[in-house]
């Protein structure tokens, strides 16, 4: 029973402090989204000091999936949402599983796979570019230094393999991520179970596969 004089729902305190927020979510996330919806249909043209709208229905959508480089753009990023999230997953297992089974140097390798994630992503682009740059890039370099001159190439600015240059950077300083997560989740698995399969003879790949990924 809430004592006399207090209210067993306090609207007045729990408004003043979602508010700002509520204020915030409704100034960047749901107006734009309105805002884009209502434009979408619309055709906007400045004419005299004035912007003059007019509603053109489906025509801009018409326009949008006959451009052959929105086209490019939905393919580049449908192949990024699938390759970059699978890539990152099957890496960030198989080193789980590494650091899982104690391996040489582990806690070296612990801290060392998590790191690129503390990384801002300006630093990250900033370092990349020069690693990928045409003229004297470190990859670049390393190559005609090995006598690979044939392989060097402009990495961003080639249609074959800017996009997979950019996956793989971003798989780099997102991987860590996913990879304590996934080494947290082995972490709880009961010591006893893996103890028992020793005993029966199963390798560490027999109770990789059967038993700790099932589970995980």
């Amino acid at each position: 029973m809430p004592k006399k004089g207090f209210s067993a729902k306090p609207a007045g305190a729990i408004l003043v402090f979602i508010a700002p927020v509520m204020l915030y979510y409704t100034a960047f996330i749901i107006y734009p989204i309105i805002a884009t919806i209502y434009n979408s249909f619309h055709s906007m043209m400045p004419r005299m000091g004035a912007l003059v709208t007019r509603f053109v229905g489906l025509q801009n959508y018409a326009a949008l999936f006959s451009d052959p480089i929105f086209i490019t753009s939905m393919k580049n990023t449908a192949i990024w949402a699938t390759a970059g999230p699978l890539i990152e997953m099957l890496v960030a297992v198989v080193l789980a599983f590494i650091i899982y089974f104690k391996v040489p140097f582990h806690r070296f390798y612990r801290v060392a796979w998590f790191s690129p994630i503390l990384v801002t992503g300006v630093i990250v682009g900033i370092v990349f570019k020069w690693i990928f740059n045409l003229d004297w890039g470190l990859l670049n370099a390393v190559l005609r230094a090995a006598g690979f001159e044939g392989l060097a190439r402009n990495w961003l600015g080639s249609p074959s393999t800017a996009l997979w240059v950019v996956i793989f950077v971003h798989f780099w300083n997102t991987f860590g991520y996913s990879f304590i997560l996934l080494l947290a989740g082995l972490s709880t698995i009961s010591s006893e179970i893996i103890e028992s399969a020793s005993l029966d003879g199963a390798s560490k790949w027999t109770t990789s596969l059967h038993i700790l990924l099932p589970m995980l």
